[in-house]
């Protein structure tokens, strides 16, 4: 039940209202409000979210962003980081990068392995945050070791 999930208000049930405004499932899609659902289960450390949070921002291309810009956000605004609708592309990227990479982090921090891998791939290119290969292999070594990603174990050995 929706009016349940509100009123509990946790990480996980911003999250379940969320994917429910997502997918339609009892309530109807609504963009708006699953972005802001998200947004909140992110800043409660739902990981989950913090990794679709760091999606939508890593790529425009994506599903779900593409949900997001058809419901009318152009440039979401967790209030991290600050950006504003009317600065050049250039600046625009930037600042996703930087935000998509703080998500990614913080997923991988709180347990999610595929940001994890993501995160030590942006600081190997550094791609929204400098370029720190020392730490890019620990997190290389994390997400192979911890998470069984294959991709990382060629990582650790370059």
């Amino acid at each position: 039940n929706i009016k349940m999930l509100m009123e509990k208000a946790d990480k996980d049930s911003f999250y379940d209202l969320y994917k429910a405004f997502c997918t339609g499932n009892s309530v109807q899609k609504n963009g708006m409000l699953a972005f802001r659902y998200l947004v909140l289960a992110a800043n409660k450390n739902n990981v989950n979210a913090q990794y679709d949070l760091a999606t939508v921002y890593a790529d425009p291309s994506s599903k779900l962003s593409k949900f997001f810009m058809d419901s009318g956000i152009v440039i979401p605004d967790t209030g991290i980081i600050n950006s504003t609708a009317n600065i050049m592309k250039k600046n625009e990227t930037i600042e996703k990068e930087k935000i998509a990479t703080y998500w990614y982090k913080r997923a991988a921090d709180n347990g999610n392995g595929a940001a994890t891998f993501e995160y030590a791939n942006r600081l190997e290119a550094g791609m929204g945050v400098e370029k720190k290969l020392d730490m890019a292999k620990e997190y290389y070594k994390k997400a192979f070791y911890d998470y069984g990603i294959l991709e990382a174990e060629k990582k650790i050995r370059k």
